[in-house]
């Protein structure tokens, strides 16, 4: 969209995506905007700092600002000033800003006296590597309310950037991901899907997220062949989510080679996915670092078990024995052994006693925060 082309609106809001990968946060974002448009009605714009893949899907929802932002090097000239000068012309005096990267903004959301409430998930780690410390001390040091998805995400993030503890609310993302139609009929499409004969002697495991190595594709590899040396042949495995360079190659060249080649499945990304987090037995979080995933709760909020590794990210704090369970730190053969425990007693787990607000609920919460600015 172009400024001149957008009408004012009476408190409107901008809704900042650091960029519109398939990716959790930006497909977290997209799900927030969807649910404000419902809730609140038309009166919101979506900043992109760079593009991606989803941009379209972005698109439908509400208008569109691309900044094209290099994210290694975000440079703010006067085209980034004189939007965000505009548009608080044009009446969006409030902003969600998702991910420490919008940090990158703070001065000139400040500086435009746009209230602004961050939404941080990264874990230090993250923030390191890939060079966004200075954003996030912007925030620190700004005057706005942080929402934090968990107490593990927001104390790390308090103890390295000395944000002060009454700016800090911890509020778990929202989930919009439910599939309708019951267990037996996802677990009928995955089953045409996989073109195998649905038997209830075959059981199905779940990874979710973008295959690299900091999602743990590889442990999740590691599982599929302890399940493979144990003979305990009925399961399959499926990786859902499109691949970085190193899986994709893995995928074509290593993986024909696996004893367990048969029984792996990589699936690319899905925009409705809500069947296959139905559909399956397990859904297990491999991450070696993962601040609190929507996969994780999109499986509970679908009746599936979760398994995570200890002190890996937020989730464990919602993890009761009852809907999933806590693993030792990165060990394998402890999570396989679980993931093969739930699936001879499926009947002991009741992961849809999860208390997980929707995507609505979620936005209201949010949008009660401006109140305290006020």
């Amino acid at each position: 969209v172009t400024l001149s082309a957008l009408s004012p609106v009476q408190e409107g809001v901008i809704f900042i995506s650091h960029n519109a990968s398939a990716t959790g946060a930006p497909i977290n974002l997209l799900n927030q905007c969807k649910a404000y448009k419902q809730v609140f009605g038309n009166n919101l714009i979506i900043v992109l700092i760079s593009g991606g893949e989803l941009i379209d899907a972005f698109r439908k929802v509400a208008p569109v600002l691309d900044l094209h932002r290099d994210l290694a090097d975000i440079i703010i000239d006067e085209n980034v000033e004189h939007a965000f000068f505009t548009l608080k012309c044009l009446g969006y005096s409030k902003c969600i800003a998702n991910t420490v990267v919008s940090g990158a903004l703070q001065e000139i959301l400040s500086k435009n006296h746009i209230q602004t409430v961050y939404e941080i998930h990264e874990l230090l780690h993250v923030i390191r590597t890939a060079g966004w410390t200075s954003y996030a001390k912007n925030i620190a040091q700004s005057a706005s309310l942080v929402v934090f998805p968990a107490h593990y995400v927001a104390n790390k993030f308090i103890e390295e950037f000395q944000l002060p503890i009454e700016r800090v609310r911890i509020i778990p993302q929202g989930i919009s991901l439910v599939y309708e139609n019951g267990k037996s009929s996802a677990r009928e499409k995955i089953f045409k899907r996989l073109r195998l004969e649905n038997l209830p002697e075959i059981k199905i495991i779940l990874g979710s997220g973008f295959a690299h190595h900091r999602k743990g594709t590889d442990l999740f590899c590691q599982i599929a062949e302890e399940f493979h040396k144990a003979q305990r042949i009925n399961v399959h495995f499926i990786w859902l989510g499109n691949c970085d360079e190193y899986f994709e190659n893995w995928k074509k060249q290593v993986l024909p080679h696996m004893p367990y080649k048969k029984n792996i499945h990589f699936w690319d990304f899905e925009p409705e996915p809500a069947y296959i987090f139905a559909g399956v037995d397990v859904f297990l979080l491999t991450s070696r670092e993962d601040p609190f995933p929507s996969v994780a709760l999109e499986s509970l909020v679908n009746d599936t078990p979760v398994i995570t590794f200890k002190d890996t990210g937020g989730i464990e704090e919602i993890l009761n024995g009852i809907n999933g369970v806590v693993v030792e730190h990165l060990n394998v053969k402890m999570m396989a052994d679980a993931a093969w425990e739930i699936l001879q007693n499926p009947d002991k787990m009741r992961p849809a006693t999860t208390k997980i607000q929707t995507c609505s609920e979620f936005i209201e919460t949010l949008m009660r925060l401006f109140v305290s600015y006020e």
